[in-house]
Formats: C-alpha cells, sequence, structure tokens
C-alpha cells in the first residue's frame, strides 16, 4: 500500500506541475497575443498580429535528378525536360539531344541528395535509395478575412484551454486517489470527464480543419529560371488532423471509468452485505 501511496502521490506532483505550466503558458500566449507584436526573429504563434499556425503536408515536386530548361533562339519555343535513374532510355537520350544542341538557351540544374551522420560525414554509400515523398509541418498564416481569421483562432486556442482542463481534472483524479486509493464515484467521473474532452476536441478539431480548407487547397512555391521558364517546387497542402491514438486514448478512458463505477458499487453491495 505504501508504494501504491508513493506512485499516486509522484503522479499527482506531475500532474500539478504539468498543470500550472500550462497555465503559465496560455496566460504568456494570451499576454503576447494582446500586448506584444511579433517580429520575423521573434515568432509567437497565435497572435493576431503575426499569424496563426496551420498544419501542412509538403509535396516536393523533383522532376528528375538534372532538369533541363531549354529556349530556341529561332522559334522561341521553350520547355522543360529531366532525367534520372528511374526514368526510360527514350528520356535519357531526349534528354542529351536538347543538352548537345547549340540552337537553344539552356538552363541545367543537377539534384542531390545527401545523408549525413552525427559527425556530418556524408553516408549516401549506406543505403541503396532515397526517395522524399512528402512531409508535415506547419505555416503561419495571417488572413485578412475575419471569417478565416476566427476559425484559426479558435482552432490554435481550443488546444491550450483543452490541455488545461484535461490537466485539471487528471491532478483531481490522482489527489483523489493519494487521499483514497479505492474505487471510488468521484475519480470514475473524473476519467469520464477526461476521456469525453479529449473526444471532443478530437472531433471539434477535425471539424475546424475541413472547414478551413475550403478557404484554401494549396501553397504552391514556385522557382524561376533565369531564361523566365517557371517550374513548381513545393506545394503544400492543408492536412486535415485525426489522432487515432487521441481516440483510442479517449475511449479507453471512458471504458475505464465504467469499470471504476462498476467496482465502486460492487465495493457498495460487499460492505453492505458485511
Amino acid at each position: 500500500m505504501k508504494q501504491k501511496d508513493r506512485l499516486t502521490s509522484r503522479l499527482f506532483i506531475i500532474a500539478t506541475i504539468a498543470f500550472y505550466g500550462a497555465l503559465l503558458f496560455s496566460g504568456y500566449i494570451i499576454f503576447c497575443d494582446i500586448f506584444i507584436k511579433p517580429t520575423d526573429s521573434v515568432m509567437i504563434t497565435p497572435n493576431h498580429n503575426y499569424g496563426y499556425s496551420v498544419p501542412v503536408s509538403l509535396q516536393l515536386n523533383k522532376p528528375g535528378d538534372s532538369t533541363l530548361v531549354y529556349k530556341s533562339n529561332y522559334n522561341r519555343g521553350s520547355g522543360q525536360i529531366s532525367t534520372g535513374k528511374s526514368y526510360p532510355d527514350t528520356w535519357h537520350n531526349e534528354f542529351y539531344r536538347k543538352f548537345n544542341d547549340s540552337t537553344l538557351d539552356k538552363t541545367l540544374t543537377v539534384d542531390s541528395l545527401t545523408i549525413f551522420n552525427d559527425h556530418f560525414n556524408k553516408i549516401n554509400s549506406e543505403f541503396s535509395d532515397i526517395k522524399i515523398v512528402n512531409a508535415e509541418g506547419f505555416v503561419v498564416l495571417n488572413p485578412k478575412d475575419y471569417g478565416l481569421k476566427i476559425l484559426l483562432s479558435l482552432k490554435n486556442y481550443i488546444l491550450l484551454f483543452v490541455t488545461i482542463y484535461v490537466l485539471w481534472f487528471t491532478r483531481s483524479f490522482f489527489k483523489k486517489l493519494n487521499l483514497q486509493f479505492s474505487f471510488n464515484s468521484a475519480s470514475s467521473r473524473k476519467l469520464w470527464v477526461i476521456g469525453n474532452a479529449i473526444l471532443s476536441y478530437q472531433i471539434l478539431n477535425w471539424i475546424l480543419c475541413i472547414i478551413i480548407k475550403q478557404y484554401y487547397t494549396r501553397i504552391v512555391i514556385d522557382t524561376f529560371a533565369t531564361n523566365g521558364h517557371k517550374s513548381k517546387l513545393y506545394t503544400l497542402y492543408p492536412e486535415t488532423e485525426f489522432s487515432l491514438g487521441l481516440v483510442l486514448l479517449a475511449l479507453s478512458l471512458i471504458v475505464i471509468s465504467k469499470l471504476f463505477s462498476l467496482g465502486y458499487n460492487l465495493q457498495q453491495e460487499n460492505d453492505l452485505t458485511v
């Protein structure tokens, strides 16, 4: 029993530190949003002056290992052709034909991918192939449309408020267990609230992501060659955040709360029987 008491006591201390830390951090964010205007060197989000973070997935539009942008000096025709080890021989032949054509004004770009270790040594030889598919991250948007600004602000701040709410009930749950390490209705209720709060946040955040995606569909980053030819380099797509792990955690807490309630009822019946 003493080991259980020490465990619940430590968990209560950790939950208390996390709760007050989240409270201070949220207060700092709100203070900066109201009174401080961030700069490019000091970025604080969310902020109505600077912008709001939005999850995106990045797709790298890499046409090949080598890209030749060309423009004819006679008929002013222009185009772009790429080659790489995954391209067929016909592409290689056409690429080198245009590369050796003296009547074309050409700009050649050669891409390379290098993997480094902690000592900044190249370790490409340790891998048979390297492919860039996509990546996930965040961009900061500061829209002029007040409807979108409100949605982005709500999406950013709801996470702070739900975090504080969940940590408060988590702290209260461990405090109750620390005082009474047994089945009780109060602990069951707190677990039920925590689980439903996490599940509600996930559903609301998912709905907000879908609504926000109606305002824009992609962010395209272009690159321009010296001969005026434009090619698409990166494309950022808005992500619809949905965490299966959070949903399973929330459902698990709800189930455990029902077990706590069942255990409490059985304990009450046993006490009355005795």
